[in-house]
């Protein structure tokens, strides 16, 4: 697991081998952020090397990832280590708001994402195209110094989901607001580095693609059993206590209810209370009838999109051994892709969510996460 350390970031230039490592760790998710963790000697050159806020990716690996940050503790009479951690690059993100990000730094109108007729996962993308990056694709911030160069928001397939018109909140964290958008549609993200894998699926060889995806359906042919030993641990859950039927939205003005279609009543019906501030809060004054009208519509809809992101859950987790399997991550499967596991107290369909690699003076390993459908 050789970690590389690109020289440029404006397009991504080659990359350097780094030496003097003595322990890695790279996480790789669906969804959430992937992470690594580095370990060298102070005196290895590492530190200096890796300094805060450079991209690095490892040479198995199409991921991209950005250094965050350096720890060091020093102990008398003991030569210490430094300690680099980071995540993927999609946390960029962090750093823009949701809202005429176009108009920034000038005084004009600050307004609310809409994307009507949608499903979560194109809007997600819409978001990081229209309100967040810039570059030959797409974009018009008025300020250039706002823009992330090379950077290409895309897709593969066509994730499923259900559609409607979506509506985020200005000023919210463009990547709190991707990732909720992401989570309804069961939708996952990944940062790909510049490759020659990029001319088959992901535009040019100059970007830094921000793919969103939904994996491939595998499990007809990749199954993974307890009884063969493949499965290391697995956490098994059966519950309805979270599982809710229908949503009471509130905010400071208005209000909206809205029930799951195809849900039951009475006993059966489980109520969701949701903070609507978000939606009127800005308002000093009562908002008119119209205008009332637009934010229950838009309250709605999000009280809808939430009560669709829950699922029941049965076989919850599992962490699949690479060493006790025929099938290799990246090879046979990646992030992403649908499995079969015959868990010891449950089977079912899973997703692989994150997958772990690690190296140090013992030798190297790695083994897959895989997680519920939801």
């Amino acid at each position: 697991m050789d970690i590389l350390k690109f020289k440029t970031k404006e397009p991504l230039s080659d990359a350097d081998i780094v030496e003097g490592i003595t322990s890695k760790m790279w996480v790789e998710r669906y969804r959430d952020a992937g992470e690594f963790r580095i370990i060298a000697p102070v005196d290895s050159g590492v530190r200096e090397q890796l300094t805060v806020g450079s991209f690095i990716s490892h040479i198995n690996s199409t991921d991209l990832m950005i250094v965050e940050n350096h720890e060091i503790s020093s102990t008398s009479g003991e030569s210490p280590d430094v300690i680099i951690t980071g995540r993927g690059f999609e946390t960029l993100l962090e750093n823009r708001i949701v809202g005429s990000n176009k108009t920034i730094p000038t005084l004009g109108p600050f307004n609310d994402f809409y994307c009507p007729s949608s499903q979560p996962w194109s809007a997600a993308i819409q978001v990081m195209r229209d309100l967040v990056l810039l570059n030959t694709k797409g974009g018009g911030l008025l300020d250039t110094t706002n823009e992330f160069r090379y950077v290409y928001p895309t897709w593969i397939g066509t994730p499923a989901g259900d559609v409607g018109d979506i509506w985020v909140k200005a000023g919210k964290n463009a990547y709190q607001a991707i990732m909720e958008l992401l989570l309804i549609a069961d939708t996952g993200i990944k940062a790909i580095r510049p490759g020659p894998w990029s001319t088959i699926n992901y535009g040019t060889t100059t970007d830094i693609n921000l793919v969103v995806h939904q994996g491939i359906d595998r499990s007809d042919t990749i199954t993974f059993s307890w009884d063969a030993g493949e499965v290391l641990s697995a956490d098994y859950l059966w519950t309805n206590k979270a599982q809710k039927t229908a949503a009471y939205i509130r905010g400071k003005w208005c209000d909206a209810w809205v029930v799951l279609s195809g849900t039951s009543d009475r006993f059966d019906r489980r109520i969701m209370f949701i903070d609507g501030t978000d939606f009127d809060n800005n308002w000093n004054t009562a908002p008119t009838t119209t205008e009332q009208t637009t934010i229950r519509t838009q309250m709605s809809q999000y009280a809808l999109n939430t009560l669709r992101a829950q699922k029941f859950l049965t076989l919850v987790k599992a962490d699949i051994s690479q060493t006790g399997t025929a099938f290799k991550y990246r090879t046979d499967y990646d992030l992403g892709d649908i499995v079969t596991v015959n868990g010891e107290y449950g089977s079912g369909e899973m997703r692989v969510t994150e997958y772990i690699e690690y190296e140090d003076e013992t030798g190297a390993n790695g083994y897959p996460t895989v997680s519920v459908l939801t």
